[in-house]
């Protein structure tokens, strides 16, 4: 499962929740096949009186499924518990629109802002709430990489394949961007303009043109 970053809108409620199951109780932690993640954190599930604590903040619309292929102890139930929680509207993940946006503190943005463009801003790792929503996604890109057929990926918050949010750019239109734009873009803030889809299981923009891209 996955939480909030600080400064997202969930972050907060999610840490909270945390705090007040397990802080300064005994617990049993669970291995699946991974050690630990690409940051080097162990991964864990989290049993308290013989409660899956991972699976709880799913129900509770406070966590993400997310798994690495090979981890599929409990996916089955956590899975499930995500689709009803993100159906019934549970929690500040899925509770409401208000609760995913995120506020205009950057400075640097000067195009794509909601005065500019009428659109919402939302945070990158919450963008796979708004599927097929033509809205404005802003995250730093923190991997960015171009395949074999040229094909350029910009990844959000997180590197492949835990990302949050790709902007893909495809050969056709890389003219139209800066010179090597895996480069120019990796590690910068960024705002991506568009409509999102979802591409195996992960939401994404197709960048056709500079003017959907801004960075801060």
């Amino acid at each position: 499962m996955d939480t909030d970053e600080k400064e997202y809108p969930c972050y907060d409620e999610a840490k909270e929740r945390l705090e007040e199951l397990i802080l300064n109780k005994e617990v049993i932690l669970e291995k699946d096949q991974t050690n630990k993640d690409q940051y080097q954190r162990y991964l864990r599930y989290i049993f308290l009186n013989n409660e899956n604590i991972n699976l709880k903040l799913v129900e509770e619309g406070l966590a993400v499924a997310r798994f690495y292929p090979e981890d599929v102890k409990y996916k089955e139930e956590i899975v499930k518990a995500e689709t009803t929680a993100r159906e019934n509207k549970i929690g500040c993940k899925w509770g409401g629109e208000k609760q995913t946006k995120i506020e205009e503190t950057k400075d640097g943005f000067a195009k794509l802002t909601t005065e500019q463009t009428g659109l919402s801003i939302i945070g990158a790792c919450n963008s796979g709430d708004y599927i097929n929503k033509e809205i404005i996604v802003e995250g730093k890109i923190v991997d960015a990489y171009r395949s074999k057929t040229n094909t350029i990926f910009l990844n959000f918050e997180k590197p492949y394949p835990n990302h949050c949010f790709t902007g893909v750019i495809f050969s056709s239109n890389i003219y139209k961007f800066p010179e090597n734009p895996e480069d120019y873009y990796s590690g910068k803030t960024a705002r991506i303009k568009g409509e999102i889809k979802e591409y195996e299981g992960k939401p994404e923009i197709i960048l056709e043109d500079i003017s959907q891209i801004e960075v801060d």
